[in-house]
């Protein structure tokens, strides 16, 4: 199932890897993991001046959440 994380971009964003560190970090506390989270897509709005990262959701198990069970 894909999902999506709002970025708001300020004054410290000064490029995309920015944002792309920003979103991830967020993904990885909103989804309770601790691996590297692969975003799929970044898309900016500019209606609303704000990026918008989608990925994929992760495993609802918890071990596999946190690396230690292998599928």
């Amino acid at each position: 199932m894909l999902k999506a994380i709002v970025v708001l971009a300020n004054q410290r964003t000064r490029d995309l890897n920015d944002i792309l560190h920003i979103a991830a970090s967020e993904i990885q506390k909103r989804e309770h993991i601790h691996k590297r989270v692969k975003i799929k897509a970044l898309k900016f709005i500019p209606e609303c001046g704000v990026y918008v990262a989608i990925y994929e959701k992760c495993s609802d198990s918890p071990g596999v959440r946190q690396g230690t069970v292998t599928l």
